[in-house]
């Protein structure tokens, strides 16, 4: 879907941000007569002028309004709702009369601000490349537009829109680490396929290695057991390699194991006890492009989030098999790997979806290379301990 109009300002940006599926509006905006195209703007939460909550209800009835086009339903009874006849505006306004404009320049300063932002990350010094593939797993948040509220918070911590005062944006389900990389030290940025390849492969190797041995020991100390008795409940399509529980499982076992299973080489099922290698793919993320040590440091901690995240969602998923007889269980566990294929497998995925890189470049040519993942809300009123999974702290940290 497109916000018509917003494509002319950055035709880039105009799909993933904003949304015609129903007219957003301001109720004070509406009682002047001013409808602006920056509130087709998933992630804008309020009107940038009053401070007032952008509406895509009537607020009399609660009907959903019109779509953002020209239709009968929009035009035929403009800003009103096309159910109970309520003017979506505080009081109904004149055309004649004309109410907005009056107001000088500065009053609609803030959309302006808008304007010169949207053309500002539409131009090539934001590189988003993986932005097609990083989504979350659930169909219900893409279409409540999560997805584009998320690429909206990103964007504007990134890159802040120079307005007075702040914008109400939702920042509570993003974590997000930032690089900065010194102009002299983007030229000697390791790319995947260059000479210096290999000593860099060698580092992110070490790294790994420790940030694996630092979660075993400050993260899964109390979980060592179900660690080691995981394994015995997991089970390997060799075809796929998808990786996944064959019975209840511990969830934070389940993620960290499913984090290694993505990372490294050999499988761990057939031979867990040989020396580290890690996956080419992974070593080499974010693919063309290079990144610092550091940078993929956080790629692969936020990785283990990623693959928490989704043991959790399995977990979830997976409670209510007890409850089934033995035939339905089995075509229900069935539906669940179905489901969750694509985050089990590095052959499919190479890396969890959650986690991307975005690369920024001012005329500078300092870059900012940013690994990002969306957390999980914390779980509650479960005292098993294996599932009160309480690394989220940690991995907020």
């Amino acid at each position: 879907m497109r916000a018509r109009g917003l494509d002319v300002v950055s035709s880039r940006w105009a799909t993933v941000l904003a949304s015609d599926s129903h007219i957003r509006y301001c109720r004070s905006c509406l009682s002047e007569g001013y409808q602006s195209i920056f509130c087709q703007i998933d992630g804008l939460l309020e009107c940038p002028i009053h401070r007032e909550p952008l509406y895509s209800v009537c607020h009399a009835c609660g009907a959903p309004t019109a779509r953002y086009a020209l239709t009968y339903l929009s035009m035929a009874v403009p800003f009103k709702c096309p159910l109970c006849q309520s003017f979506y505006g505080d009081r109904p306004f004149s055309i004649l009369a004309g109410n907005h404009s009056s107001q000088d320049n500065s009053y609609f300063e803030p959309y302006a601000a808008l304007f010169r932002w949207l053309l500002q990350i539409g131009s090539p010094l934001v590189s988003w490349p993986t932005l097609r593939d990083w989504h979350w797993g659930d169909d219900r948040a893409l279409l409540q537009g999560e997805r584009s509220r998320a690429i909206f918070c990103i964007l504007t911590r990134l890159h802040p829109i120079e307005v007075k005062g702040s914008l109400a944006v939702d920042h509570s389900r993003i974590a997000l680490h930032v690089h900065r990389v010194p102009p002299a030290e983007v030229s000697v940025i390791a790319l995947p396929n260059s000479d210096d390849s290999g000593n860099e492969r060698v580092r992110r190797t070490h790294l790994f290695r420790s940030l694996r041995r630092h979660l075993m020991r400050s993260l899964l100390r109390r979980h060592r057991r179900c660690v080691a008795g995981a394994l015995e409940r997991l089970t390997i399509n060799w075809d796929s390699l998808e990786m996944y529980p064959t019975s209840e499982i511990c969830p934070l076992a389940f993620g960290f194991l499913l984090w290694r299973h993505h990372f490294e080489e050999p499988d761990l099922l057939r031979e867990p006890h040989r020396g580290l290698c890690l996956r080419t793919s992974v070593l080499n993320w974010p693919g063309q492009t290079g990144v610092t040590t550091k940078a993929w440091g956080s790629f692969a901690s936020m990785s283990f989030a990623a693959c928490f995240q989704v043991a959790i969602e399995w977990a979830t998923e997976s409670a209510a098999l007890a409850d089934l007889d033995e035939k339905a269980r089995e075509v229900r566990f069935r539906e669940l790997v179905g489901m969750f294929r694509v985050k089990l497998s590095p052959r499919i995925l190479a890396w969890p979806s959650l986690v991307t890189c975005i690369r920024l470049a001012d005329e500078a040519c300092r870059e900012q290379v940013l690994a990002v993942v969306r957390m999980h809300s914390r779980p509650d009123g479960n005292e098993n301990c294996c599932a009160q999974w309480t690394s989220l702290g940690f991995l907020a940290k």
